[in-house]
């Protein structure tokens, strides 16, 4: 008869495990990637989804390990399932590492030494069953011995450990305070096996068994903290003043907002503003477009600046501007954030009047400069359109085209980026000769998956160029 029963027969967990954490932090890199979301909903689902998809490619990687070593062999559908759930421990916090990491959050210097700690344990206690085992076996099999000559460690062994783990973790401080978590977190579990493998050992009572079930209710508490973690880590890329607020807390967003205001736009069947428009402090500038030689018909060579004051307006389609009893208010569209309440996209356009007329002819090129503090993922463009808001029958508008603003094609998009400088160039159109514009309308355009918030770019100057 066995010495152990059919139930209490367990399979290896090391090549399982291994196997499980190649092949799942591979998939996570691939899926936990932040992307732009617009409610409560979007994010538990999100949450969700990416510990459903690591749990998926854990339970397929464990089996196929299984089936490879042919560990399974004799083995029921239960003593795998509960190497897939024990083994879930440690992997359940991959996902969590990938947004961390994807994110450039700091905070992934603690998870990584969590995801080791728990490896560790695993392992230890899978170690000391199969000890047990052997001494169990030894006792019937073996005569015992009246003596056991000891032999002490040398000393280096015994030093080194301690050496290591104390190197390690002042490397792993050194490269945190220089902004690299990853590696610091990398160093903090290397440094952290010894610690827990040495307490475990002190731990251990002779003769004792660990139980499977704790490590089942291990292992679910996990799901729900790693969970909860991953809806916390989602937070920031929603836009709203909450948000702000708790990627500033969990260091994900560092540069500060201290006048951040989000303001939500509704249709007028709903309570809210249907339209806002955001006014600028007047300065002080006069337009004086490059003319013409009147030898040549060249352009002079200097470039002229016109200061941006004119006013942001935001509304929805299929209107094409702010209603006659729109919200007015002082803003700057780089400290605040406006939102839409019900699901419809945002149209968001600066003006600039200009106050009187200049000729299309008067220059080749029209550069505008823009303060891009949006950092949350997707492209941002830029159309510009000319007005002549004093034409006789219809006001016209040519538009120079659509470019997007280099800063907000970043991949991936750091989340602790500070508002940055960044400028696009528009040729004026050859065929412009007889036309003028005394306005000009900057269309600012996020792709469409962000289109519920406004983006965050604020028009610095208009520069017109010979």
């Amino acid at each position: 008869m066995s010495a152990r029963s059919t139930s209490e027969t367990q399979l290896p967990v090391a090549w399982p495990l291994a196997g499980s954490l190649v092949l799942t932090t591979a998939v996570v890199a691939l899926v936990c990637t932040p992307a732009p979301l617009h409610s409560w909903v979007q994010i538990f689902s999100r949450a969700t989804l990416y510990l459903l998809v690591a749990g998926s490619v854990h339970g397929l990687a464990v089996w196929g390990v299984c089936r490879v070593r042919d560990e399974s062999d004799g083995a029921n559908l239960p003593l795998v399932w509960g190497l897939i759930w024990t083994a879930w421990i440690t992997v359940v916090w991959l996902p969590l590492v990938a947004l961390l990491t994807a994110e450039h959050s700091p905070w992934v210097a603690l998870v990584l030494p969590v995801t080791v700690v728990f490896a560790t344990l695993l392992l230890k206690w899978r170690g000391s069953q199969a000890e047990m085992d052997d001494d169990d076996f030894g006792y019937y099999a073996l005569p015992s011995t009246p003596f056991q000559l000891l032999q002490s460690e040398p000393l280096w062994r015994i030093l080194l450990p301690a050496a290591v783990t104390s190197i390690a973790a002042e490397l792993g401080i050194t490269l945190l305070a220089a902004g690299h978590g990853w590696g610091a977190g990398c160093l903090f579990g290397a440094g952290i096996v010894y610690p827990v493998s040495s307490w475990l050992d002190r731990r251990a009572a002779p003769g004792g068994r660990a139980r499977g079930r704790a490590w089942g209710r291990t292992a679910a508490g996990n799901s729900l903290t790693v969970w909860l973690l991953l809806v916390l880590a989602l937070v920031p890329l929603m836009a709203g003043f909450g948000a702000a607020k708790l990627s500033e807390l969990l260091g994900i967003e560092v540069h500060a907002r201290s006048t951040f205001r989000p303001l939500a736009l509704m249709h007028r069947r709903s309570s809210g503003y249907d339209s806002i428009i955001l006014i600028q402090p007047k300065k002080p500038h006069e337009v004086l477009a490059p003319a013409p030689s009147a030898m040549s018909g060249s352009v002079s060579k200097d470039t002229h600046v016109i200061p941006f004051d004119g006013a942001y307006w935001y509304f929805k389609e299929p209107e094409t501007q702010p209603a006659q009893d729109a919200h007015v208010m002082r803003g700057d569209p780089v400290k605040m954030r406006m939102l839409s309440a019900d699901q419809q996209p945002l149209v968001m356009e600066a003006h600039q009047p200009l106050g009187r007329e200049i000729a299309m002819s008067c220059c080749r090129s029209l550069r505008v400069d823009v303060k891009n503090a949006d950092n949350v993922p997707g492209s941002i463009a830029i159309e510009v359109l000319l007005r002549d808001r004093l034409a006789s029958k219809k006001t016209s508008a040519v538009s120079l085209g659509t470019i997007v603003l280099p800063s907000s094609a970043v991949s991936p998009m750091p989340l602790q980026r500070p508002p940055v400088d960044d400028k696009v160039t528009f040729r004026l159109p050859r065929d412009a000769r007889g036309k003028t514009f005394n306005e000009i309308t900057v269309r600012i355009k996020p792709e469409f998956s962000r289109t519920l918030a406004g983006a965050q770019v604020g028009i610095k100057d208009f520069v017109l160029q010979p």
